[in-house]
């Protein structure tokens, strides 16, 4: 018996699989990918016809795609902390990754998008309130509703997919915090804690709650994405102690499909989600040389939404939701090019001077957070992807 179980659960560890492609493998970059399509085709459906996340099979296999995507970002965005030198760093070159995208896309929406579709006059439209809170996307303040934009189409939101941004900041806030008090990379303790957040405070507080009787209240709760993130963290941590197995995958795989059913078990699935990302981003499937000239998924997130309602706006008469995706999946993809060879790119390039210039600004406040710097990391390499 005892054998058999030493078997089943025999098998390279995460470190193996890691040190196997010397850190590359192509299984993150597909799922980065994938998943990013996989929010597009979901809101396809949402858009196109008001459709809300239902009690169906379709809605629980909606509902793992942010999970994976943000234990997929917790595990690779690790490897960027202990490859740092500096808090300040790492906080810096996460800005580098995420704001100046983020500020291409809410300028080309407020000031090209909302000009085109709005129904009121462009006076009227630059001098509205509304407008000037929309703007606040440029920091991570996220509103939704530009002036008079997309008002006939099901859902007017200009970018829905935003509703994320404060919780990935929330997840780097959180890993910060971690490190400054020495739970990061005191995996121990890191994993002690997010163990008794994850099994017993989030879920207690959602029984209490929730109206389980009412499965339209059993939506995605966006703690829960930062959770994966924090499990992707862990992961990272134990690399050289988890094995990968392919059922272990299915078997994390059906986890989080039988949590995701009821509200006060969806917490539950982070961990099994984590594990299920890690699992099928340490492959390497054959190289698609199209998919590997950049780092697509960002922009396909921030360019998809006002890319689809700008098709429901143009063609109100055809509301499918394979109609819309069928006409927005071409420009959201060239636009998703576009911020990675024009913005992300060339300003990634840029970092180290952007990282040197920071920490001249900020070197007379510098003082408390030297001796936060790296420590060595546990055993198991980290990851050169770009995050």
């Amino acid at each position: 018996m005892s054998n058999l179980i030493a078997r089943a659960f025999a098998g390279p560890t995460v470190a193996d699989q890691m040190t196997r492609y010397n850190n590359r493998s192509r299984g993150f970059d597909y799922l980065r990918v994938g998943l990013s399509l996989a929010v597009m085709v979901w809101h396809s459906f949402f858009l196109s016809s008001l459709t809300r996340a239902s009690a169906t099979s379709f809605s629980y296999a909606v509902h793992m795609i942010l999970p994976l995507f943000f234990a997929l970002s917790g595990f690779l965005v690790t490897g960027s902390l202990v490859r740092t030198a500096t808090i300040r760093e790492f906080i810096t070159l996460r800005v580098v990754r995420i704001m100046p995208a983020l500020a291409v896309e809410v300028l080309l929406s407020a000031f090209v998008i909302g000009v085109i579709f709005t129904t009121l006059p462009l006076g009227d439209y630059f001098t509205d309130p509304l407008f000037f809170t929309y703007l606040r996307n440029l920091y991570g303040d996220v509103h939704f509703h530009l002036p008079g934009v997309f008002e006939q189409n099901p859902v007017f939101l200009v970018n829905v997919s935003l509703w994320t941004i404060p919780y990935e900041l929330q997840c780097y806030a959180a890993i910060v915090v971690l490190w400054l008090l020495g739970a990061v990379p005191n995996r121990k303790w890191l994993l002690v804690a997010l163990v008794v957040v994850t099994q017993v405070a989030l879920p207690l507080r959602d029984w209490i709650n929730h109206d389980f009787a009412n499965p339209e209240k059993n939506n995605l709760p966006g703690r829960l994405l930062v959770l994966a993130f924090l499990y992707g963290v862990i992961i990272y941590f134990f690399a050289n102690r988890i094995v990968l197995r392919a059922w272990l995958a299915g078997l994390a795989a059906l986890l989080c499909y039988v949590f995701l059913h009821w509200a006060g078990t969806m917490y539950l699935i982070a961990l099994p989600a984590a594990y299920l990302t890690v699992f099928l981003g340490l492959t390497n499937p054959p190289k698609i040389p199209l998919i590997m000239h950049g780092d697509y998924s960002y922009g396909i997130y921030l360019y998809a939404g006002p890319m689809q309602q700008a098709v429901l706006a143009l063609f109100p008469t055809h509301r499918e939701w394979w109609f819309n995706l069928g006409c927005a999946v071409i420009p959201v993809c060239l636009f998703a090019a576009f911020s990675w060879h024009v913005v992300e790119k060339p300003v990634l390039g840029q970092r180290k001077r952007i990282i040197a210039a920071v920490l001249r600004v900020t070197g007379y406040v510098g003082a408390p957070f030297r001796r936060f710097r790296r420590r060595a990391p546990e055993p198991g390499s980290p990851m050169r992807h770009n995050v």
